[in-house]
């Protein structure tokens, strides 16, 4: 509805809404964007969805006074403050796609990628237009075999219907964020999708993918429940369309990895094979590759993945650690700058730069990114603190504040979830501390030992990329190499089934040289 229609805006009675690479949900009074969710005031809300409702063309100064208060007689100032701390939202959230322009004597422009239509639904009475809410909340509310089962329910649209299409193309856009709340919105999108069009395999095979992703970021309970939606989701695609490739690899990325490498790396070859050009399916198998050693096979293969969508944030962090691992430091750098040009405040690609920097000779780099708040993302203020110290370890020497570094590692494993035990081994490893480093290793991936660690993400810590995975690529990182030297290695690596993995597959970890494996 055009601004000139005056009417107020309610943020608790609108559905949530995507603007390009940006979220609003106007319940909660948030802003979701590349960077992380902001809490706005009430007012800034309201002033942001009337400039949405605008559908890009220029609401009036007058237009939004009574939009946004009421009718109540308030001064410019009141406007340009909300104005201000609209635009402060957006760049908090670390937006690209969405920009508020001012129109001179006039009033204001929402600039926005792919604005979509805006529906308020009808709350009080149940009725009106489905929401976007309903379609990115936890569940569907129909069951995917539900959904598939009855189709006739629904009226299918004509062949090739622009409104499927660009959801599935939204929902890439986000999916390619490679971040907690994209992989939600992209979720949203694609669920979107199928309730139009039940019979859109492809569609049906990219949100079985979207949800394998988005099951990665939550806590052990909603995770269980968005793996289940995935295999319902790729079933019905292979249904639809038998073979379909996006549906095989969410069927094969679901297998887990740490215990299974075997029949996981097999079912990724066996597509890779096939199907050479599949991206997800190359992503995929190199991180295998690299989470069981074979850092030389998997190195070609996350090369092309940033080569062929130089704009998908999650390739290009993982490049970042790929490039270290084979000892090219200078194209690790130049992925890490490049990711936060492109991707301001992106955690795992801050994370990577990072990594790199401290084990590289300059924690001193890695110090002054971890103290930079206009730059650095949001984190947990204990894995803050974590980070800030190893840095200061590393680049002082100290032997105080190295032993306060190791000690502060230790402690963090019990409270703060899987990405800071990861960190807590690799640290201790580069402090000298190889007891250390196995007993949070041996604690994380094998759960025995003195310690106790957190093996999945809980709410409050701070979130990464595949939570929900007991990470092993870090074993092989180059800092490891003293790590990898001790004789605890060769048991670690047999009682997790790597060593059998390698010998039954032909495969040699790279590590070994020409050693016997173990």
């Amino acid at each position: 509805m055009p601004p000139s229609a005056r009417r107020r805006i309610e943020p608790a009675r609108r559905a949530r809404l995507a603007l390009g690479d940006l979220h609003l949900l106007p319940p909660e009074r948030s802003v979701a964007g590349p960077a992380g969710t902001v809490q706005v005031e009430p007012r800034v809300m309201q002033l942001l969805l009337a400039l949405a409702d605008a559908k890009g063309e220029v609401a009036p100064r007058e237009a939004l006074l009574e939009q946004c208060w009421d009718g109540v007689v308030v001064g410019d100032d009141s406007l340009n403050r909300a104005i201000a701390g609209a635009r402060r939202a957006l760049k908090d959230a670390g937006t690209a796609c969405v920009a508020i322009e001012t129109i001179p004597k006039l009033g204001y422009r929402l600039l926005a990628e792919d604005l979509p239509p805006v529906a308020e639904p009808a709350l009080e009475s149940g009725k009106g237009p489905v929401a976007r809410r309903a379609l990115l909340a936890g569940g569907v509310a129909l069951g995917l075999a539900g959904v598939a089962g009855a189709r006739f329910l629904w009226r299918r649209p004509a062949a090739g219907d622009p409104r499927v299409e660009a959801l599935i193309a939204e929902s890439d856009r986000a999916l390619r964020l490679a971040i907690p709340e994209a992989s939600q919105q992209g979720v949203g999108h694609l669920r979107e999708a199928v309730a139009l069009d039940p019979g859109h395999a492809p569609a049906w095979g990219k949100l079985a993918m979207a949800l394998q992703q988005a099951a990665q970021f939550s806590p052990p309970g909603p995770m269980l429940k968005l793996k289940e939606e995935a295999r319902q989701a790729a079933e019905q695609a292979l249904r639809l369309e038998p073979g379909l490739l996006d549906a095989r690899a969410a069927l094969a990325a679901l297998l887990p990895l740490f215990g299974h490498w075997g029949e996981a790396v097999a079912a990724l070859e066996e597509l890779a094979a096939e199907a050479p050009g599949h991206l997800p399916t190359k992503d995929a198998l190199a991180f295998a590759r690299a989470s069981s050693g074979l850092i030389g096979l998997h190195y070609p293969l996350r090369r092309e993945t940033v080569a062929s969508d130089p704009m998908h944030a999650g390739y290009n962090f993982r490049s970042i650690y790929g490039h270290w691992m084979v000892g090219n430091v200078a194209e690790a750098d130049r992925a890490g700058a490049r990711g936060l040009d492109l991707w301001p405040r992106h955690f795992a690609t801050w994370l990577a730069r990072y990594t790199v920097f401290a084990h590289t000779g300059r924690a001193d780099r890695a110090l002054a990114m971890v103290l930079d708040e206009g730059t650095r993302p949001r984190m947990s203020p204990a894995f803050l603190h974590l980070s800030e110290g190893l840095a200061r370890a590393l680049a002082d020497g100290d032997s105080a504040s190295r032993a306060a570094a190791a000690e502060a590692q230790l402690q963090s494993v019990r409270q703060e979830g899987p990405i800071a035990a990861v960190q807590a081994a690799i640290g201790l490893a580069a402090l000298g501390e190889i007891d250390g480093a196995y007993d949070v290793a041996e604690a994380y991936l094998l759960e025995r030992g003195r310690l106790m660690v957190a093996t999945s993400w809980r709410p409050g810590q701070t979130r990464h990329n595949d939570a929900q995975r007991r990470h092993t690529n870090f074993l092989f990182l180059p800092m490891m190499g003293d790590f990898r030297a001790d004789p605890r290695f060769a048991g670690l690596v047999r009682d997790m089934g790597l060593a059998r993995f390698w010998r039954e597959s032909g495969h040699r970890p790279d590590y070994l040289g020409g050693a016997p494996l173990p």
